[in-house]
């Protein structure tokens, strides 16, 4: 089953309104936080960073599907572009009064693959945004494990400040 353009960039809408939410609705505990909630912010925070790596994966699947796809399509937009091209060349070039040179041959052959390189334009611009949601996500899990080292570091300072009160 192919998804239609908009399933795709719905897709990747959702993917990325979901990673930017998991990594923005994460924070630190506050200031005075004991070992137990820091220790729950930690292990509320490695949930998300697994949902994030998730995404991550999914993402990177759609966009190599994508790019498989727009590279599908501009092949073919090539080869029926050639293939104009090759019909318009064995037609002669005086029509009735009228000449045909080079630059209306090319854009014979431009108006008659018109709809196939449109359609590769459109699979180049979904692998872009897939692109650039990637992008986004990775962003969001390194900003998200980032948070986590940050958490593990408060832990070993609140073990450390322990350790000094013993």
């Amino acid at each position: 089953m192919s998804l239609t353009e908009s399933d795709v960039q719905q897709t990747l809408a959702d993917l990325m309104k979901e990673a930017i939410s998991l990594r923005f609705d994460s924070e630190l505990p506050h200031s005075g936080a004991g070992p137990l909630e820091v220790l729950e912010s930690l292990l509320e925070c490695r949930k998300k960073a697994d949902r994030l790596e998730g995404l991550y994966y999914k993402t990177l699947n759609l966009k190599g599907k994508l790019a498989r796809k727009a590279a599908l399509d501009i092949a073919e937009a090539d080869d029926q572009w050639a293939s104009a091209l090759v019909q318009i060349k064995n037609s002669p070039i005086y029509k009735g009064d009228t000449f045909s040179g080079p630059r209306e041959r090319y854009a014979e052959a431009d108006l008659e693959t018109f709809e196939i390189r449109r359609k590769a334009r459109k699979s180049k611009e979904l692998l872009s945004l897939a692109e650039e949601i990637l992008d986004i996500v990775k962003t969001a899990l390194r900003g998200l494990n980032d948070t986590r080292q940050d958490h593990l570091s408060w832990i070993r300072s609140l073990q450390f400040q322990s350790t000094l009160e013993n």
